[in-house]
């Protein structure tokens, strides 16, 4: 009798310890649950901040790279003078020739300081265009005439003239446009006539 009182207790503690397990399992579950969360949360929050970091890098890098651009271009626009500053100009001295008869054909060319500085008018870097060509002896041609210490600094309200002989450009009977461009300059279009001559 005492044998069988013996066993009856044994199996209640191993259903105790049973439900123990399982109430300990379902106090678990959430915990775990919680724990997973978190995690999950702590990750999505590290790779945001990394991703947050690369993005504002990348920003740094874009800003320095267009402080750079700016930076050049601004040296650069320093550099030349603006479109606004210099105004330039051609005549001829006929502006209708026959065919045979252009050694006398000379252009004048002109250029003014409207600006309020001393500007470098870069005159030997500039180029003629004759019907949308350009001469290909334009830098020759201008430097040929350099007199004076305008030609590199040119005052404010100054001018300067010159004139060039270019019949041999205008032997062929026929309408010739010519025009004048430079750093921070362009001169409009003149005219020249060629005739053909008929007593040849």
């Amino acid at each position: 009798m005492v044998e069988a009182t013996g066993q009856r207790r044994f199996h209640l503690s191993i259903r105790t310890l049973m439900i123990a397990v399982a109430l300990c399992a379902l106090l678990l579950a959430p915990l775990v649950w919680v724990l997973r969360r978190t995690e999950l949360q702590l990750t999505m929050e590290r790779l945001a901040a990394e991703n947050a970091s690369a993005q504002a890098e990348r920003a740094v890098a874009q800003a320095r790279s267009a402080r750079a651009v700016f930076t050049a271009t601004t040296a650069a626009a320093t550099d030349q003078p603006t479109a606004e500053s210099l105004w330039a100009a051609l005549s001829v001295n006929h502006p209708v020739f026959k065919a045979g008869q252009t050694k006398d054909l000379r252009i004048e060319f002109t250029l003014v300081n409207d600006g309020e500085e001393v500007i470098d008018p870069k005159i030997p870097e500039s180029r003629i265009v004759i019907n949308s060509k350009e001469l290909g002896e334009s830098e020759l041609v201008v430097s040929s005439v350099l007199k004076d210490a305008r030609f590199k600094a040119l005052s404010p309200g100054d001018s300067l003239q010159f004139s060039v002989a270019l019949g041999d450009e205008f032997k062929e009977p026929g309408t010739y446009r010519v025009s004048w461009n430079g750093a921070g300059f362009q001169s409009a279009e003149i005219v020249v006539r060629i005739l053909p001559d008929k007593a040849r």
